[in-house]
């Protein structure tokens, strides 16, 4: 990967203030014990926009994050991601919902 995917990948997944402070070479910790669950969550954001995967599976991707930085990660997630994507989520804003092509709650489901 190069420097400037690893820089978009970082301010895409609202990673700047971390990687301002800490720095890049920052030890995360054992599954990411020495960061937040929003934290954890914007770097597996990160990591999946730089890992050029064919599917991005998010469970729970966004639910540590406030309303308004969830909706900034869906539309980079979204927009900029260029695989298939499939999140599972219990709460989800009908703003959110409107940038999905398909949406499928298993509540409804008989």
């Amino acid at each position: 990967m190069s420097e400037e995917d690893l820089n978009y990948a970082v301010e895409q997944a609202g990673l700047n203030d971390l990687v301002n402070e800490k720095g890049l070479d920052y030890q995360l910790g054992k599954s990411g014990s020495n960061l937040s669950g929003g934290q954890n969550q914007r770097v597996e954001i990160a990591r999946a926009l730089v890992s050029k995967r064919p599917i991005l599976l998010a469970d729970e991707a966004t639910s540590s994050l406030d309303q308004n930085l969830s909706l900034q990660i869906h539309q980079t997630i979204l927009s900029e991601f260029k695989g298939t994507v499939i999140e599972v989520a219990h709460h989800i804003s009908s703003n959110e919902k409107e940038m999905f092509d398909q949406i499928v709650d298993l509540a409804k489901q008989s």
